[in-house]
């Protein structure tokens, strides 16, 4: 909670659950048990192998295998960590070690059919999984499966959140995987239309504006270009000497275009 990284608690987590199994040994020999203390334990490896999966360390995965039912909350609880598991290691990048999670983890890993928060973040992590292209460019998942899931929390989430841009991105992606192109154009002209007071960001932009305008789009085009800040970008302005992109030059033709637009009139 005081923002040090996951990875560097370990220790001090493995210590809590020593602890605490030794003060249930020595309970044990009087007879006695402490239900706060078997929790304690229970919930201290738990945290040690999420530091383990923050760090990428291949033994999370069979020390979460190993992990017993919670003395409280049961097989519930265990679920709830197994996902932990899960978006901890798609968060931290080492998606193998996720692929691998997912295909032995099975139902565990199945969004609720009522979402809460920790299901969006689940929905997510499995749809950035999904949306993953080899060196090939081939997909290593399931595109389709990764579209749904990123719109399903786009449309959930707040429009002004990174979530929603996050999402945004990731359905991108996995249109571009399907080749999708006249869907990724109703999207473009859907987040400018839909959200018409939203600065959309210049990679967002830069997505939408080609699409826009191939289709005709010019009205939304322009609104595009004007609210991620394509027109005022330092390479649109007039006598502008340094050397251009690719990309640069491609929106350059594009902001040409929408140029030469004339009105109804």
């Amino acid at each position: 909670a005081g923002g040090a990284a996951r990875p560097t608690l370990e220790g001090q987590f493995t210590l809590a659950a020593a602890a605490a199994a030794a003060m249930r040994r020595a309970l044990g020999e009087l007879a006695m048990e402490d239900g706060q203390t078997e929790d304690i334990d229970w919930t201290a490896r738990a945290e040690a192998l999420l530091c383990a999966a923050a760090a990428g360390s291949p033994g999370a995965l069979p020390r979460l295998a190993a992990l017993p039912p919670a003395p409280h909350g049961g097989a519930a609880r265990r679920r709830g960590m197994v996902q932990r598991a899960f978006t901890t290691l798609v968060n931290a990048g080492h998606l193998d070690l996720a692929r691998t999670l997912r295909q032995s983890a099975g139902h565990d890993l199945t969004p609720a059919s009522a979402p809460g928060d920790a299901d969006w973040d689940l929905l997510f992590c499995l749809s950035v999984l999904d949306a993953q292209a080899g060196p090939d460019g081939a997909a290593l998942g399931d595109p389709a499966a990764a579209r749904a899931g990123f719109a399903a929390v786009r449309a959930a989430a707040p429009p002004d959140g990174g979530l929603w841009r996050a999402a945004l991105r990731g359905e991108m992606q996995a249109l571009a995987l399907l080749g999708a192109e006249a869907d990724a154009t109703a999207l473009a002209l859907h987040v400018v239309l839909a959200h018409p007071g939203l600065d959309l960001g210049a990679d967002i932009g830069a997505w939408a504006l080609p699409r826009l305008v191939n289709a005709g789009h010019y009205g939304p085009a322009r609104a595009a270009a004007e609210r991620s800040g394509l027109l005022s970008a330092p390479f649109a302005q007039p006598g502008h000497a340094g050397a251009l992109t690719a990309e640069q030059r491609d929106l350059l033709f594009l902001l040409g275009v929408l140029d030469v637009q004339a009105g109804p009139d």
